[in-house]
């Protein structure tokens, strides 16, 4: 059976994963949002600013590279809250020349396991409606929707 190990990201690899993450999370809000490509980018570099103020340091925030037989699979970023039981998947995504292998399945597993360990009893996500393909991830892993969020264009 295959095992996926966790390790700690890099600075440079931390560097990265933010750089690749604002860019793709600022496109999705702009559509999700109704803003400008260029609008979306300074809303997401704010909100990683306030999430993230002390960076990679920030306490409660696990940033991990999932490695599969030495070799560097998928990434993953958790915030865990130990005096709540609670912890959020801010990031979970596998190398495009790995996907389709079961590798998601397994770091979603490994995350699981680390925010268990750190106190959690529950661990909350967030997930585009159109990102099929994660849904069904976290469908077939066990996860329910919980709320709902829905939004109108009301101008422009």
């Amino acid at each position: 059976m295959t095992s996926i190990n966790l390790r700690s990201m890099s600075p440079e690899e931390f560097e990265s994963f933010c750089t690749a993450n604002k860019e793709d999370f600022a496109k999705q809000r702009a559509v999700t949002d109704y803003l400008s490509l260029e609008e979306s980018k300074s809303v997401v570099e704010d909100k990683y600013k306030k999430l993230l103020p002390e960076g990679q340091a920030t306490p409660g925030h696990y940033f991990f590279k999932g490695e599969v037989a030495g070799k560097p699979v998928g990434d993953g970023w958790i915030f865990v809250d130990a005096s709540t039981g609670e912890s959020f998947l801010y990031m979970i995504q596998v190398e495009p020349s790995q996907r389709g292998k079961g590798f998601g399945k397994l770091l979603l597993a490994a995350l699981e396991l680390h925010a268990q360990k750190l106190g959690s009893r529950v661990l909350w996500l967030n997930v585009f409606e159109d990102n099929h393909t994660a849904r069904r991830l976290y469908e077939s892993s066990g996860y329910r929707v919980a709320t709902l969020h829905l939004n109108k264009r009301l101008s422009g």
